[in-house]
């Protein structure tokens, strides 16, 4: 059955269901190019005075192409074509790429005045730190121990030290004062993931938070609700955060709101990060962000209310990466039985890994990204009736759940884009008809009582 541009008045009595893109571009305009950093807060200006030296400035370099970012205390760092950037306070050549640094980089942190990178599976580390004076700001920060020189899967960065995860064991060096580069037994093994306040270290071990170090504000006092199912870390200053379930959870200072959760923040969350006295998340494509708004970080630019894919923090900015804007042309075949296991092949633009395929808001299976145009999947099981396809954020289209009555159907129709068109399917006596709105338009389905007049299809 082929698509028409004329709508057929088949039925007496239709039940009109609308489904808005929840996504960005429905419209087709991409809202960012692909890698593409965004920065707010603290650093839009370069006049050298306290936080102001130009951090939240994106340069040319990093406006595509970006891979990954993370935020030092005064300054910004990005990773492009396996490359360190870094632009912002430059004070201990945090920003002076090191040669070692311009290629073959997988992982970026930042600390106070230092910067550090993972290569090969050793730590790369350069700006402050390079001595150890053990007064500030060279703790030894930047001298990397034999240990963090191979095997090294994740890195991050505190105020003064470095915490790296090797084997499941986290890996501590440079400023010790409050024990953050101690160890505790149970970090040393079975560890997933790290991350670092000021002053303290943070790891997550079978969904549940170990914290040491600074601990004046309770920030590594581990409340019960993150002992268990915890998927994400973070630290700030004198705070920690964690994600489970969706919901962000906070413990610390709380001296500018930044441990009182919003009720948007406590479900849907995707995403953590930090700084200095604020927290971010990220939910559906968009920043959220409270706590101390003393440079306006946590007032969310449009640019960072839509097709972000990653976050992090700065002192008092926030940085943001515009991820690829997927756009879906079509879905063959267009339905398939509510029971799933339906192989389909949807085509489109700017289909790049990592991807995440959910027909109806169920994750499709066997998803592989052919080219940038193309995606093979096999669709979940389904209610009868359309159901919204989406590619990562910015696309969406629909596929039609044939109820466990249905006949025989032609599924050569295609979606036409372009402009409207009714797909007419043909079910015997579970006749049914979808109305597919184009991409520049909200998505509108339209299902309809069985009409008798209406023949089986043979």
């Amino acid at each position: 059955m082929k698509p028409t541009n004329t709508v057929a008045k088949l039925f007496s009595s239709v039940s009109t269901l609308a489904f808005v893109a929840g996504a960005v571009a429905f419209n087709g305009l991409a809202l960012g190019q692909v890698g593409q950093v965004v920065a707010w807060g603290a650093g839009t200006t370069n006049t050298g005075n306290y936080s102001e030296f130009g951090q939240s400035i994106v340069p040319d370099s990093a406006q595509s192409g970006v891979t990954a970012i993370a935020g030092g205390y005064f300054h910004t760092i990005a990773l492009k074509n396996s490359a360190v950037l870094a632009w912002g306070w430059n004070g201990f050549g945090q920003c002076t790429i090191p040669d070692s640094a311009q290629s073959g980089v997988t992982a970026i942190a930042g600390g106070h005045g230092h910067t550090i990178a993972l290569k090969n599976g050793g730590v790369l580390a350069w700006g402050a730190g390079t001595t150890n004076t053990e007064s500030p700001p060279n703790y030894g920060q930047s001298i990397v121990p034999a240990s963090a020189n191979s095997g090294v899967t994740a890195i991050a960065a505190g105020m003064y030290h470095c915490i790296a995860l090797k084997d499941g064991t986290v890996l501590a060096w440079g400023r010790n004062d409050e024990g953050q580069c101690s160890v505790p037994i149970a970090a040393q093994s079975g560890v997933s993931a790290i991350a670092s306040g000021w002053g303290h270290a943070i790891a997550l071990k079978d969904g549940r938070v170990l914290a040491w170090g600074l601990n004046n504000t309770s920030q590594c006092a581990v409340p019960a609700s993150a002992q268990s199912g915890v998927t994400a870390i973070a630290g700030g200053e004198l705070h920690t955060i964690a994600l489970k379930s969706g919901a962000v959870l906070a413990w610390g200072s709380n001296g500018n709101g930044q441990c009182s959760i919003p009720d948007s923040a406590q479900s849907g969350v995707t995403a953590i990060a930090a700084g200095m006295y604020h927290c971010i998340a990220l939910k559906d494509g968009t920043v959220l962000a409270w706590g101390n708004n003393g440079s306006g970080q946590c007032i969310i630019p449009a640019d960072a209310q839509s097709g972000v894919t990653a976050i992090t923090g700065g002192y008092s900015n926030i940085i943001a990466l515009k991820g690829p804007i997927a756009t879906i042309t079509g879905v063959l075949p267009i339905s398939g039985p509510s029971s799933g296991d339906t192989n389909i092949t949807i085509t489109g633009t700017n289909f790049e890994e990592p991807v995440t395929v959910a027909i109806g808001g169920t994750p499709a299976t066997n998803v592989v990204v052919v080219s940038d145009t193309k995606i093979t999947a096999t669709t979940p099981a389904g209610f009868p009736g359309p159901a919204v396809v989406k590619v990562n954020l910015g696309s969406s289209t629909a596929f039609y759940y044939r109820p466990a009555c249905g006949s025989d159907l032609d599924n050569s129709g295609m979606v036409d884009s372009s402009d409207l068109s009714i797909v007419l399917l043909d079910f015997g006596s579970c006749s049914e008809s979808a109305v597919v709105a184009p991409q520049q338009e909200p998505l509108i389905l339209q299902t309809a009582e069985p009409a008798k007049s209406v023949p089986n299809k043979k």
